[in-house]
């Protein structure tokens, strides 16, 4: 994932609907980096850093995913930012060509977090999450982003074969030697409340002290994401 963050399970309040456990991530990242909570999405700005100057709310879709394609990185997260906040699925086809051809990493990477954030999304959409993550040329921060957005496209799923589709691409990751990939890995899998990955989440909350970034370790994490599954479990 694109965000180093600390986070935690917590009840969140969605209004008539009554409350939800979702993920709330604090950020400890200066301007160009951003945090998301599954479920519940939000941005913020590292505090002291300057701002972004936002988007025009009258600025056409056309031009924003030209900005996500070709911009500079402050531009892309903006734009990606407003096209996430009108919930336009009708670009989820340019946004998922930006994700495979963007022309740069960050470029990619947030192209990476909107899929998860235009929900639900096409088939197509869910291919090429499922090709980033496998893809071995990929960088491991561009993968934990497209984990994350899978978990996110799923999350609302019971189980079905889409749902065991993306626990069994992101269940054997739970072995995986690489901190960013792990980490991302165990946090879908949380967001999805995957009652299969469970045994191997109580084996990484028990024994991996690997920290992230510098915050939470993998087991604090996959005792987070443990917490969830028992709240609600989902899949087979």
């Amino acid at each position: 994932m694109a965000v180093a963050a600390s986070r935690c399970w917590t009840p969140v309040d969605t209004g008539n609907s009554g409350s939800v456990l979702a993920c709330v991530n604090v950020s400890a990242l200066p301007i160009g980096r951003y945090w998301v909570t599954t479920e519940v999405s939000r941005w913020t700005e590292f505090l002291g850093s300057p701002k972004i100057p936002r988007m025009d709310d009258e600025l056409p879709v056309a031009d924003l995913v030209r900005r996500l394609a070709t911009g500079s990185q402050l531009e892309c997260i903006e734009s990606a930012k407003e096209l996430a906040r009108r919930k336009d699925r009708r670009v989820l086809s340019e946004v998922i060509s930006v994700l495979q051809r963007g022309e740069s990493g960050h470029s990619r990477e947030m192209a990476a977090w909107l899929l998860g954030e235009l929900r639900p999304g096409t088939e197509l959409t869910l291919d090429a999450l499922h090709a980033t993550i496998i893809d071995p040329n990929t960088t491991e921060s561009l993968r934990g982003q497209a984990m994350e957005s899978l978990g996110n496209q799923v999350s609302h799923l019971k189980g079905g074969d889409v749902y065991e589709r993306a626990a069994d691409v992101l269940i054997p990751l739970l072995q995986h030697p690489s901190v960013e990939v792990l980490y991302n890995a165990v946090f879908a899998l949380g967001t999805m409340r995957c009652r299969r990955a469970r045994p191997e989440l109580v084996r990484l909350a028990a024994h991996d002290r690997r920290t992230y970034r510098g915050l939470e370790t993998i087991g604090e994490n996959a005792q987070f994401a443990i917490e969830c599954i028992d709240y609600e479990p989902h899949g087979r």
